[in-house]
């Protein structure tokens, strides 16, 4: 059984069994980090994936990794994934494909 735990800026940490996620849920955004698509207190809706589904490239998506998520939108680069914060005050991460699980869209 793994857990999604998502972090929210130092404010608090929220873990959820994997399997426990509904098929759609919301996620408080906390942070400047999605500037230009959503804001500080907005709401994002999303769906949850199944192990090995494709996303399009440029979708906000949750990628697991080692039990921590990130929300980023997701880009495909050969055999790795690179995800991307619309405000470029954030770095971008870039994990093997085969290392990280997208667990929603």
């Amino acid at each position: 059984m793994g857990t999604t735990t998502i972090e929210r800026k130092a404010k608090r940490v929220l873990t959820i069994p994997k399997e426990e996620l509904p098929k759609e849920y919301a996620l408080k955004i906390s942070g400047d980090f999605l500037e230009g698509l959503a804001q500080d207190g907005d709401y994002a809706i999303f769906e949850k994936c199944t192990p090995g589904a494709f996303v399009n490239n440029g979708s906000l998506a949750i990628v697991s990794k080692n039990g921590k998520s990130l929300l980023r939108l997701i880009y495909h680069r050969g055999e790795h994934l690179e995800l991307k914060a619309p405000n470029p005050a954030y770095k971008a991460h870039r994990f093997k494909a085969t290392e990280c699980q997208v667990v929603g869209v």
